[in-house]
Order: structure tokens, then C-alpha cells, then sequence
């Protein structure tokens, strides 16, 4: 039977052959049913264009006529895979790569075909599938690295086929909660073999290949944990937050610390100096970057473990923890995003619900959380959009986690860092000299986000800020800590905010109510606390602040008060203390006949509110402990979260024949 397509010109005779040979199969020729016809297909070179070519364009007749063919170049697949030969497990990898990625593709993106994602390639033979997944499984559990000549080590390109094979069933959906093939992958648990495959490609030699692995195995990492996590118990997540092995656990940090580092090096890379100003989100980047991230040094090793199959494979010595200096080729700049991304969802998990995480964390200094800020500072002053929107709120989720955590990292001196700014639509770097409290980076950054103009789409973004800037001055006040700061601009930057959302349109936007909240409770607690890690000056301006927005913070409290909001203890005393104090300095100014506080000068007005701080009367309420302050994921953050993943999928590392 014909398959219905012409034959690609090929390029060599053993890529002709191969062409021949995939057409044979589809007609079910007469020698397909002789062993030796599959022992010699499977030596050939996979020619990944030619598949695609063939089963795209198939009709929906002739891919029904061809399915049953299609299910048994599936299953005998599944049996090389199975065999000891590495060479035909590798060609039969090679060719399960483009066949599942073409026909998932078809199957999700049309329903006319009338068969199940699963059925269009397994059929009858969904026992070869669940084997295939064991096999995948037993091939990420050998501790196979790259070696001096990885072009002749076929068992080292069996681990990253593995990983492309595995992203091709997770990719193959717009939406990875509704792909049911990676049901399949929760029965089969490879969480430990993902792990072990990280620790192997971040302990092992540094090369290309072993960056690519690692790129490759966190976002499948991240894909597993994140699966349908918010509808039923997800197993990969469950041991990811009681992951506990010290090594695994640095191993992965440092995964982080090295994807961090090389999207950092990246913009350095390209906004120092005179170098081009685009963005590498959605331009071209460098050829290469080299990767030097700070780690406490380490004498253990990453023990080997034996290959249980038959053929001989190269054992690798023991590779030290700490890994050696290298400069890496970054072929897929999506691909590195995307593995930022699942590095991002990865360590939210960690920080939020692993408890021997922060141990780890610690060990790095901060290194790790330093590499994460400086990240923020590019998506702060880069033109929004879904990527960095979402990339920004995500990085407050985690700097939250760590502030948490690990808040004694963000009160020590740390490395000096490379922030960006902007200036005239010009993005450059700005080296911060010497060392800096990590804390004090995170407040520019965050006084940095409130300069840029005001909208209701970045409301999800200005409730993490807002909870970011809460526990900052919470661990603050508790470590009874005074930073060099400039926190008047902050000041004046949360009052503009609170106008922002004073106007009745802003206001009946959806969230908007939240918040206003967190504004008015922060800026209670500022006046509550602040003299415990604000300069006098500063302290004076948040009183003048005030008095300058009364009218704005009287009418807030009665729209607040309309919308049922009143009850809340919390909130009715920052409301009261704000107008306390307004009132009792307006009827100081009228006392000297001003009708305004315009009519005075600033340095005026904050001589009055000296000299009469002792006559105001405000209402104390006990502040929440820097560990009672925790993040509470929402509804709308758990769609983020799903989003995002669906988003990184779609950026990398691309699959595509």
C-alpha cells in the first residue's frame, strides 16, 4: 500500500536506503516480516526529515490504512530499545523521537483523525509503550557521561535521546494538563532517575553536551512535579518536596545557580559596553558564554553505578561536586529560557515545602539567590510582556520562599552584583561597587518596579511586591537592622501607587481591593515600626506623605468600608492611624493660619510634625513575625504557575525534527 507521499531527495545512499526502507514498512512489504530486514533498518542513519515529511502529510485515509503499519515500526522500536545493542537502541531512539512528535502533534492538534494521541502510535501494543518508559527509566539510571570523544560514545547519546524522547510526549500538548500520555509517566516513576541524571551532567565533565543534558532533565523536572498538581496527588511532586539526600540537593541547587548565571552572563554580554541593545528574549544572542558560578567547595564524589546491560560501556572516574569552569555554545536561546523557567518552578517547590532545602541553600552563600537577583533586574527594566511578567512574579514567589527560609542571607554581605538599568530606553549594566547587603539589592529592585508606569494588567505583580516589601521590612524590624537605603523614594512611590488605585475605575478592577489592603497595612506598619530601621529624615517624610494624600487615604477608607472590608481589625487600625495623623497635623497647620499644606515648604512642614509627634495619639496592634508572614498561593497564581510551564514547554528545548 502506498503511503501517499513523494520521496525526499536524499543526500547519501545509506539516507536513500533508510527512505526505501520506512516505505517498505509502511506498504508492509513481504520482507518486513524477516528479522534480519529490522536487525539491518536499525543500523541505518535516521533520516528524522524524511519521517516527518511522509506522516504529515498523510491524509486522514491513508493515516488509517498506515496505522496499523505505523503501531508495528512502534513496537518493533520498543524491542531494539529493550536490547543490549547500543548501537540499534540508539538508531531505534533516534527514529521514536521525530515518529512520536509528528504523529502526537497531528493527533492533539486534530480530532478528525478520530484516534487517541496514545492509539494513533501504540494501538494494540500499549505493553510496549510501558516498557519503553521502563527502558527510558533504566537508560537516565546509569550514571553515563560525556567522555574526551563523545562522537564514539554511543552510550553517552543514549541519556540525552532518552530526555529528547520524554520533552517530544510532554510537548505534545498546547497544554501539558490536558496531554493524558503523561498519565502514563506518573505510573512509572523516574523521579529518582531524573535526579540522578542532574547530578550526573552537574558533577561531570563540563562540556556543551552536559549542559544541554542538564537543561533537558530540569524542565522534565519540572514538567513532572507540576502535572495536574492542583487536581490530584502528583507522586514526582511529593518526593521532590522530601528530597533529602544532601548531594542531590546541592546538585540540583547548583543546576539553578549554572542556569542563572549563563542567562546573566548573557545580558552583561550584550549590554556592556557598546554592544547592541536588544532584547534576548526575543533577539539573537552571543555565541557563548562562559559559566563560573560561585560554590563552596566540596572533596566528595558522585559514585558510578554499573550498567546491567551486556555491552561494554565506558565507566567514567569518580567526578568531583564541584564543577570545573567552562564556556558552553547556547544554540537554542528559547532553550535556555526555557530552562530559567523550570528552574524557577523547581526552586519555588523547594522553598516553600522541602525542609532540608534551606541547609543547602546556606552552603551556597549567596550565590545561588544572588544570580536570581540579578536576573530580576533584567526582567525589571525589559519591555513586559507574558514572559517577563510571568518570569517577575515567579521570582517574588521564590525570593519570598527565601526570605522565609533563609533570611540571614539577605542581611549579609554578599558579591558584588551586575544590576541593569535603564536610561532613555537604553538598557545598560550598572556595577554595584564593593559588597551589599543582598536585602538592599531587592529593595532597589523593587523601588525600581514602581517607577514604571502604573496598569492594571501587572495587579498579580504588585500583590507579590507588596508581600516582598512586607516581610524585607518584617525581618528588618525583628533583626532590629538599619540599611543604607534610600527609603523616601520608596515611600513616595507606594503613595503614588495608592492614588493609582484611588480612581473608581481602578478601584472595581478585579484584585484591585488586595491590593489596596496590602498598601494601606504596609504603609500602617512603616508608621507603627519604622523608627526601628528608618533614618529620622525618612520617618519625617512618611508622616509629610501622609498629610499630603489625605484626601486620597479619606476617600480609600470609605470605598474600602463599602465593600464590606471594615471588619478587618488589621486593616480598620492602618485606616485610623492614617487619618489620626492627618487630622492632627492639618489642625497643627491651621493653628498657624495656613489653610494647606502646600502654602509651607517641606523642610516647614517637617519642622511642624517634629514638634508635635508627642501630641499624636495612634492605635498599637501587634505586628506579624517575619515566619508568620507566609505566601499563600491563590487561585489566580496556581493559573500562573500552569501557564507559565505551558509557556516554557512551548519555548524549549524544542523537539522538532
Amino acid at each position: 500500500m502506498s503511503s501517499g507521499v513523494v520521496r525526499s531527495k536524499a543526500g547519501t545512499v545509506l539516507a536513500e536506503k533508510f527512505c526505501l526502507c520506512l516505505d517498505l514498512i509502511l506498504r508492509n512489504a513481504d520482507v518486513c516480516k524477516e528479522e534480519s530486514f529490522w536487525s539491518d533498518f536499525f543500523m541505518l542513519k535516521v533520516n528524522s526529515g524524511y519521517i516527518q515529511s511522509v506522516l504529515s502529510r498523510m491524509s486522514p485515509d491513508v493515516l488509517a490504512a498506515n496505522k496499523a503499519h505505523i503501531n508495528m515500526l512502534f513496537s518493533k522500536c520498543c524491542d531494539m530499545v529493550n536490547k543490549s545493542d547500543s548501537t540499534r537502541s540508539l538508531r531505534a531512539l533516534e527514529l521514536l523521537c521525530p515518529l512520536f512528535n509528528t504523529m502526537l502533534h497531528l493527533s492533539f492538534a486534530s480530532a478528525q483523525f478520530g484516534y487517541s494521541a496514545i492509539d494513533v502510535i501504540c494501538g494494540s501494543h500499549i505493553n510496549s509503550f510501558n516498557s519503553l518508559l521502563l527502558s527510558l527509566k533504566k537508560t537516565l539510571d546509569h550514571t553515563y557521561t560525556v567522555v574526551q570523544n563523545p562522537i564514539d560514545d554511543l552510550s553517552a547519546k543514549l541519556k540525552p535521546l532518552c530526555l529528547k524522547l520524554l520533552l517530544t510526549i510532554i510537548q505534545a500538548s498546547n497544554n501539558l494538563n490536558q496531554n493524558t500520555l503523561v498519565q502514563y509517566l506518573m505510573l512509572v516513576d523516574m523521579f529518582s532517575s531524573v535526579i540522578s541524571t542532574i547530578k550526573t551532567a552537574t558533577f561531570g565533565p563540563p562540556c556543551e553536551e552536559n549542559f544541554l543534558i542538564l537543561c533537558s532533565s530540569v524542565a522534565v523536572a519540572a514538567a513532572l512535579t507540576n502535572y495536574r498538581r492542583y487536581e490530584s496527588t502528583n507522586p514526582y511532586l511529593v518526593q521532590l518536596q522530601t528530597l533529602s539526600d544532601p548531594l542531590a540537593l546541592r546538585a540540583v541547587a547548583h543546576s539553578f545557580t549554572m542556569a542563572f548565571d549563563s542567562v546573566n552572563r548573557l545580558h552583561v554580554l550584550t549590554y556592556s559596553n557598546s554592544s547592541p541593545f536588544y532584547s534576548w528574549i526575543f533577539g539573537s544572542t552571543p555565541a557563548s558564554i562562559k559559566i563560573t558560578p560561585t560554590l563552596s567547595t566540596s572533596t566528595e564524589t558522585l559514585p558510578t553505578t554499573q550498567s546491567t546491560t551486556t555491552t561494554s560501556t565506558p565507566q567514567s572516574a569518580p567526578t568531583s561536586t564541584t564543577p570545573a569552569e567552562t564556556v558552553l555554545t547556547v544554540k537554542d536561546e528559547q532553550s535556555l529560557l526555557a530552562f530559567v523557567g523550570s528552574s524557577l518552578l523547581l526552586l519555588r517547590d523547594l522553598l516553600q515545602s522541602n525542609p532540608h532545602f534551606p541547609d543547602t541553600l546556606v552552603s551556597f552563600e549567596a550565590a545561588l539567590l544572588g544570580q536570581v537577583v540579578q536576573f530580576l533586574s533584567f526582567l525589571t527594566v525589559t519591555a513586559p510582556s507574558n514572559v517577563t511578567l510571568s518570569y517577575t512574579q515567579i521570582c517574588y514567589v521564590v525570593l519570598l520562599g527565601a526570605m522565609k527560609a533563609v533570611p540571614q542571607l539577605f542581611l549579609s554581605e554578599s558579591q558584588p552584583l551586575d544590576l541593569f538599568s535603564l536610561n532613555k530606553s537604553k538598557i545598560y549594566v550598572e556595577a554595584i561597587p564593593g559588597a551589599t547587603i543582598l536585602c538592599k539589592h531587592v529593595l532597589i529592585l523593587c523601588r525600581k518596579r514602581l517607577w514604571t508606569v502604573f496598569n492594571v494588567m501587572s495587579i498579580p505583580l504588585y500583590l507579590k511586591l507588596l508581600s516582598l516589601l512586607q516581610i524585607i521590612v518584617s525581618t528588618l524590624r525583628e533583626q532590629h537592622s538599619t540599611i543604607d537605603f534610600d527609603w523616601r523614594t520608596l515611600l513616595e512611590r507606594l503613595f503614588l501607587l495608592m492614588k493609582f488605585f484611588s480612581s473608581e475605575e481602578i478601584f472595581s478592577q478585579p484584585n484591585s481591593l488586595s491590593v489596596i489592603i496590602k498598601i494601606v497595612n504596609l504603609i500602617n506598619y512603616f508608621i507603627t515600626y519604622g523608627d526601628s530601621f528608618l533614618r529620622d529624615a525618612e520617618y519625617d517624610c512618611l508622616f509629610y506623605e501622609i498629610v499630603r494624600n489625605s484626601s486620597i487615604i479619606n476617600s480609600m477608607s470609605r470605598s474600602v468600608q463599602s465593600h464590606g472590608k471594615n471588619e478587618d481589625l488589621l486593616l480598620g487600625v492602618s485606616f485610623a492611624n492614617m487619618r489620626s495623623i492627618a487630622a492632627h497635623f492639618e489642625a497643627c497647620l491651621d493653628k498657624l493660619g495656613h489653610e494647606s499644606s502646600e502654602a509651607m515648604s517641606y523642610d516647614e512642614i517637617v519642622s511642624l510634625l517634629r514638634l508635635n509627634y508627642s501630641t499624636l495619639k495612634l492605635t498599637f496592634i501587634d505586628a506579624p513575625n517575619p515566619t508568620q508572614l507566609t505566601y499563600h498561593e491563590t487561585q489566580f497564581d496556581s493559573v500562573l504557575f500552569t501557564n507559565t510551564l505551558n509557556l516554557i514547554l512551548s519555548m524549549g528545548p524544542q523537539q522538532h525534527p
